[in-house]
């Protein structure tokens, strides 16, 4: 009755660790995950505000050229 006890008791260590590592592997996945959640997020904000760059580019050149012939046609 020991010997099976023990055997028992073994059993239930080796499945707890099996679950334990399971586990561990589930949250490493699940950070994983996130950081590339937050690496395609870091990008499309990269992304995003290049093109908001560019376009205030545009604005800002349209302007000085519209204030040039304004200042032309005044003088």
């Amino acid at each position: 009755a020991i010997r099976f006890v023990f055997l028992k008791e073994t059993g239930s260590a080796e499945l707890e660790a099996a679950q334990l590592a399971k586990e561990k592997e589930l949250i490493i996945r699940q950070q994983v995950l996130l950081a590339k959640k937050e690496k395609d997020i870091q990008k499309r904000r990269k992304k995003k505000h290049y093109k908001g760059m560019k376009e205030r580019q545009k604005l800002g050149n349209s302007s000085k050229i519209w204030n040039h012939f304004s200042n032309n046609e005044a003088g």
